[in-house]
């Protein structure tokens, strides 16, 4: 199940995704009709299975289905449609819009999907409003490594997941809209390390330096929920603290944070 939470002006998913993403090539390929790459080519909203997964499945099996489909033909709109919302779950809002605008071209009455993709672009493509970063830089950059070793230390999720900091193509997508002023693959992000370090470090910079206001002036406090915030869309307690192995990894981020910043004023 999918939950959204909003925090002034950015929502950020609260996914949890299996790994499907290594074996989707491999399946597609044993593929042999478009009868199974259409079933491949499926709509994420109306599976039950986790989200982002499903979404990379079907976007390749749509890509591969639409080179195997004429222009005339009755599945083609399907085809784009699922394609939309497979791009829409992943975050390429923009790339959505465009796939809706030629599905719309066939089938006016699906203009509504289109509106939703535009309000959901419009929301997470807002960053706090006009708030100005008080905070040092070196307590982000603390925070941004102080989390990467956390991350690097962690057992490999069993969900998709890219860079050292093993961010999720959906939370790729939405900081690199707003931090990079681009659009980012999983596969870009991974492979500039420099360029996804200062991705993380634009995001936390914007929570910690809101959340070390909102908590008095408390910098371990504050770092601790800009991870929350940066990873799981909240830090409200009544919800992280639901998870013990999510209690523990933000520990393990400020007791990482706490050493590099000691380090630091030395």
């Amino acid at each position: 199940m999918k939950k959204s939470l909003v925090f002034v002006g950015l929502t950020i998913p609260v996914v949890l995704i299996p790994n499907q993403l290594l074996g989707s090539h491999k399946l597609l390929a044993q593929q042999s009709d478009n009868y199974s790459l259409q079933r491949q080519c499926k709509a994420p909203l109306q599976t039950p299975m986790p989200m982002e997964a499903v979404a990379q499945e079907a976007l390749v099996a749509c890509d591969l289905l639409l080179t195997k489909t004429p222009e005339n033909s009755p599945n083609l709109v399907n085809i784009l449609a699922n394609k939309a919302f497979a791009l829409q779950v992943l975050g390429r809002y923009e790339e959505a819009i465009a796939i809706w605008d030629q599905v719309i071209y066939i089938d006016p009455q699906r203009g509504s999907h289109r509106a939703n993709v535009v309000r959901d672009l419009e929301i997470y493509s807002r960053w706090f409003p006009n708030t100005p970063i008080q905070i040092s830089d070196s307590w982000v950059k603390a925070l941004a490594e102080a989390l990467r070793l956390t991350r690097a230390k962690m057992k490999q999720p069993d969900y998709p997941v890219y860079s050292d900091w093993k961010l999720s193509p959906k939370a790729i997508a939405i900081y690199s809209r707003v931090c990079a002023k681009q659009v980012l693959l999983p596969e870009q992000f991974a492979a500039d390390p420099a360029l996804a370090r200062s991705i993380v470090e634009c995001g936390l910079r914007v929570f910690m330096n809101r959340e070390y206001y909102q908590n008095q002036k408390n910098e371990l406090e504050a770092a601790r929920s800009a991870v929350a915030i940066f990873l799981y869309g909240t830090a409200d307690p009544s919800i992280i603290n639901k998870l013990p192995e999510t209690v523990s990894f933000l520990q393990e981020v400020v007791k990482n944070y706490q050493q590099l910043r000691s380090t630091s004023q030395r």
